[in-house]
């Protein structure tokens, strides 16, 4: 829906509804996404997400892997989002990595981003990762997080030379490991 003003995005939003009555799968999508509740919004999801509609995937994804307690289900989430990465759907490699965190599969959340910043050019998400990973209070994800720093600045993260300094720093001033290094 490209309105420019409130009124075109009204007028945008009735036809949509329109044609989503009808069973069109992108006007579901696009409605889906307008839509205040979350139950709404995967009612009308699943019948794109289910016919491979790359946005409904991922909007599928964000809803069960973020949403209320009323919805919220991580396995469905990262089934969704996983649908959407294997479509190359633009950050899902960062929502999944993120989905596979809450779920404490930390192994996981760095294969798919190690994969994204190889093959798919997202070093800054491989980056995002390393500083959610720093943040984890244990020697194996440190070391975890250095490598994914060293591989983000390989491809070329700007932010990653700082940040892996930080994260250097903090370790050796004792903030982010018990002694025991």
């Amino acid at each position: 829906c490209y309105a420019h003003d409130k009124n075109d995005s009204i007028t945008a939003l009735v036809y949509w509804k329109k044609a989503a009555a009808q069973g069109h799968l992108d006007a579901m999508t696009e409605v889906a996404i307008s839509k205040p509740d979350e139950k709404s919004k995967i009612s009308y999801l699943t019948a794109p997400a289910e016919a491979g509609k790359k946005l409904a995937m991922y909007h599928h994804g964000l809803i069960y892997g973020f949403g209320s307690n009323k919805v919220k289900n991580i396995d469905k989430g990262i089934y969704w989002m996983q649908k959407a990465y294997d479509n190359d759907v633009e950050l899902s490699s960062v929502t999944l990595s993120l989905l596979y965190m809450q779920k404490g599969q930390l192994d996981s959340a760095y294969g798919i981003l190690k994969n994204a910043c190889k093959e798919k050019g997202a070093p800054e998400a491989l980056c995002a990762l390393a500083v959610q990973m720093s943040k984890i209070d244990n020697p194996e994800m440190a070391d975890k997080a250095y490598q994914a720093y060293k591989l983000a600045i390989d491809n070329g993260c700007a932010d990653a030379s700082q940040k892996i300094l930080d994260f250097g720093e903090n370790l050796y001033q004792g903030n982010l490991l018990n002694k025991n290094l």
